[in-house]
């Protein structure tokens, strides 16, 4: 049964993507567990480069699966976790490189961030 928890991020496909994607990042904070992810994601205590990478690499992710699973549904290829999770971080690295295009240096870092944790 399809349900938000299941999908976001119980279904061990995406646990696998998300785990690949965040644990480097969110280090001892690194849940699967979509309340404790919401509670995260609001908590304004964190840096603000790591506050950042972590909405937007969930917005993405989010975005990625459902087009996976509608590409599943509709009887398309499944594409296995590990490209999958190279799309994601190929989108990430691509959104860090406009944002230090954009003159703001508090954004500067974002791309080095999220390398580090590769």
């Amino acid at each position: 049964m399809e349900s938000r928890d299941h999908l976001f991020f119980e279904c061990s496909y995406l646990e696998e993507v998300w785990s690949k994607l965040m644990r480097g990042l969110l280090q001892s904070s690194f849940t699967t567990l979509w309340s404790e992810l919401m509670l995260l994601i609001m908590d304004k205590n964190g840096g603000l480069l790591e506050r950042i990478l972590t909405r937007y690499t969930l917005q993405v992710t989010i975005s990625f699966l459902w087009r996976e699973r509608n590409e599943r549904r509709h009887g398309g290829t499944p594409i296995l976790a590990g490209p999958l999770v190279k799309l994601i971080d190929r989108q990430i690295k691509n959104r860090c490189l406009s944002l230090r295009q954009t003159g703001d240096l508090k954004y500067t870092g974002a791309l080095t961030m999220w390398l580090a944790t590769r």
